[in-house]
């Protein structure tokens, strides 16, 4: 990543000391630069670091035991890295079901994996327990699904579980459980690789 900010502050013709830190390095190029965020997010995807990472041997038999399954399918389109800064509140989402947008295995497992530490003035992910046990109607306008408010969640139990997460942490969780952005308050980007992971042998994933 710190590779790709200096090749992108080559570009730009910018002048200043690059540091080790990507925060640091991002703010400046981001003043310059609006989409440096959305270029890097897809920029990441394309590393074969990117690769690694999803692909981590530990994370894919924990998805194995977790899914019951000797097979694991993901995604490379589904597998996503997340750079929410205080700044940028486009990337903003509330309240949904991986589900509804992946249409995966059910169940399917999805990551949420810092690649720095998230302390909870950055807004780490936030989850209803046991949310996970139908799929929820959704409205669609304009052809895009509407996200729902947390008044609208038609579940019995809204206890919000949400936790720091460290750098060499991984969470998983059910696809279907409900989750949603916290609000990063600080200077500090928030760098989450989340990626999915599907059963194959799951009957209506299969067919």
């Amino acid at each position: 990543i710190l590779q790709l900010l200096k090749i992108k502050k080559k570009s730009l013709n910018m002048r200043f000391q690059s540091t080790k830190n990507i925060d640091e390095n991002l703010r400046k190029i981001w003043n310059s630069d609006k989409t440096i965020l959305r270029q890097l997010m897809y920029e990441i995807r394309d590393l074969p670091s990117f690769y690694n990472f999803i692909t981590n041997k530990k994370i894919l038999n924990i998805s194995k035991y977790l899914l019951g399954s000797k097979m694991i399918d993901a995604c490379h389109d589904a597998c996503m890295i997340r750079i929410d800064t205080k700044q940028d509140t486009k990337r903003k989402w509330d309240w949904h079901q991986d589900y509804t947008y992946i249409l995966g295995s059910n169940p399917g497992i999805t990551g949420w994996i810092p690649i720095k530490d998230v302390s909870m003035d950055m807004g780490p992910v936030k989850l209803i327990p046991k949310s996970n046990r139908k799929i929820s109607k959704v409205k669609i306008k304009n052809k895009k699904i509407m996200p729902l408010k947390y008044e609208d969640l038609k579940i019995k139990n809204k206890k919000i579980f949400e936790t720091e997460i460290f750098c060499g942490d991984v969470m998983l969780f059910d696809g279907l459980c409900w989750h949603a952005s916290g609000t990063n308050n600080t200077n500090r980007a928030r760098w989450i690789v989340l990626p999915r992971y599907s059963n194959p042998l799951e009957k209506s994933f299969a067919k």
